[in-house]
């Protein structure tokens, strides 16, 4: 799926990230290792949930990061602002009449 079909596909985008952990996310960049770590906050020791289950969130936060691509929220954000300036027109409009 390119990234601006899948901006499109607003219920599976939904889809994905309802899966997603909730709550805020945390990104970490390991200099010494040269690697890049996103983590979810809202998990707690006390919370640890079966590992079976943990793979199933882990698996649904890398889908989320996956789908929501720079591409993908820039093609997003486009939307939005094309709706913003044709709900602004629509309204300068019927102040007009």
């Amino acid at each position: 799926m390119t990234p601006s079909k899948q901006a499109m596909d607003l219920k599976e985008l939904r889809k994905i990230a309802m899966a997603a952990t909730p709550g805020e996310w945390d990104a970490r960049i390991s200099p010494a290792w040269n690697e890049y770590a996103i983590s979810a906050c809202a998990r707690t020791h006390q919370q640890s949930p079966r590992q079976g289950e943990q793979r199933d969130k882990a698996n649904a936060d890398a889908d989320h990061i996956a789908a929501f691509s720079p591409a993908t929220a820039l093609a997003l954000l486009d939307e939005l602002e094309r709706c913003r300036a044709a709900l602004s027109i629509q309204v300068i409009t019927e102040e007009v009449i």
